[in-house]
């Protein structure tokens, strides 16, 4: 395996600026801010210099092909593997996820177009850092776009169902009959991601046969209160896990904690209670990362022109954030 070497803790505490870039320098490092401020793009299907092999071109195998093979019936089984790669720095990755990795005869990275080129840079650097088998083969496909038009629940389901179909056009034409499929999954694939329920559309079309493996992940909470250098829950206290549009409709009952993902409506301006404290975090774990934190009055328009402007410069944002009522005791005797 490839010599990488850990990187050295951050010196700062809560601030409104990326914090130095965690990953390490050399040829370890990801290209990804000199793309970025270079306004070039480095060639599809190369990662620091090393082409990837790409699709079915990158290989041929040996008599008929998997489909042809579904098509007269033949009963094939395959392995997909679900390998949850952290929250954005490769060092997440677990010993168990870069053993995945290296399982997979095929890896799919999921691309979402040139604003957020990034999140595909990034699973090709973890490649780049963690994939020693020589036969793996990666495969890229568009993210199809989710409909805004309708109903929400509607839109997420004919959008999880056209996900679906690239993945069992994958495992019927791009691998064989006992290939098994690595999916590179942000964060956590329990936590606020839908990559189970879509695998389990293509197991209830009944086209084809695999069996279903996770990985878990660190998800962007862990990174959250790593780098604010918290504990998520008070003593004795629970903590709700929520969303933006959720937050937005009312403060959930029966919690004075909450944590908040995938918030485009900036809900955090919503809480009643601005002498609530607020831990923010955008980008984490990568070497774009913000995070901020204060009394919710006080931080609540720092945010907000911060979030504003991050968006802006980068194309795209992801954040987290965690709410916490002053209000709220922690129990005695209680760890």
């Amino acid at each position: 395996m490839r010599a990488f070497q850990p990187s050295s803790p951050c010196s700062s505490g809560c601030s409104a600026h990326p914090r130095e870039p965690i990953l390490p320098p050399a040829r370890q490092r990801s290209e990804t801010l000199r793309l970025k401020k270079t306004g070039r793009r480095r060639p599809q299907g190369t990662v620091l210099g090393r082409p990837l092999r790409l699709g079915r071109s990158c290989g041929t195998q040996a008599g008929p092909q998997p489909g042809a093979l579904a098509a007269r019936g033949v009963s094939v089984s395959r392995t997909i593997l679900i390998i949850g790669i952290g929250a954005g720095n490769p060092e997440h990755m677990t010993v168990q996820a870069i053993n995945a990795l290296n399982r997979a005869d095929v890896l799919l990275i999921p691309t979402k177009g040139e604003e957020k080129a990034f999140l595909a840079d990034m699973r090709r650097d973890i490649c780049e850092r963690y994939l020693t088998n020589e036969a793996t083969r990666i495969h890229e496909y568009a993210v199809p776009k989710r409909r805004t038009d309708g109903s929400y629940d509607g839109g997420v389901n004919d959008w999880h169902h056209a996900i679906a179909s690239i993945y069992e056009e994958t495992l019927l034409e791009r691998s064989g009959p006992d290939d098994t499929i690595g999916l590179l999954v942000w964060g956590d694939p329990m936590l606020y991601d839908s990559t189970i329920r879509i695998v389990e559309h293509v197991r209830a079309a009944g086209r084809v046969a695999f069996e279903l493996e996770v990985i878990p992940g660190i998800t962007s909470i862990q990174a959250l209160c790593a780098s604010r250098k918290i504990a998520l829950n008070r003593i004795g206290l629970p903590v709700q896990v929520t969303t933006g549009r959720r937050l937005s409709e009312g403060w959930p009952e029966g919690t004075g904690d909450v944590v908040v993902m995938l918030d485009g409506v900036e809900a955090f301006r919503t809480v009643q209670d601005r002498d609530a404290e607020i831990h923010w975090g955008a980008y984490l774990g990568t070497p774009l990362e913000i995070t901020i934190a204060g009394r919710l009055g006080d931080v609540a328009e720092t945010i907000s022109e911060t979030r504003s402007r991050a968006r802006q410069e980068n194309g795209w944002i992801m954040d987290t954030y965690l709410i916490r009522q002053r209000n709220g005791q922690e129990a005695e005797g209680e760890t």
